[in-house]
């Protein structure tokens, strides 16, 4: 099985290129914190509305808390045609790569 998990200082720079993050966690979890600019699209909503969020050319990467949802998620978009879909792991990790400050789990 193919290594979809892109490390997170290589999603940095390809967010700032312009590839999309998906936010896969719940709502609850997206409004407490979340890294600035993903796309909020929650993985059991996926498959109804991933196509709302990103087109089959977009480069794409999934995250959620640990980066199990991101995997599958990943792994279903490019099963349905997004050629360029990652896994971003987990959220400590690509805000500690975005350079964002939070304490308590709340942000600052």
């Amino acid at each position: 099985m193919e290594d979809l998990f892109m490390d997170p200082e290589e999603t940095f720079a390809r967010v700032q290129a312009g590839a999309k993050l998906l936010d896969l966690r719940t709502a609850a979890e997206f409004s407490r914190l979340a890294v600035p600019g993903a796309i909020h699209a929650p993985y059991s909503r996926l498959q109804d509305e991933a196509f709302d969020h990103v087109t089959k050319g977009d480069t794409v990467i999934c995250y959620c808390i640990s980066g199990a949802r991101g995997d599958e998620a990943a792994r279903w978009l490019r099963r349905h045609g997004v050629e360029n879909a990652f896994n971003g792991g987990g959220l400590y990790q690509l805000l500690d790569a975005f350079d964002v400050d939070f304490e308590d789990g709340t942000g600052t």
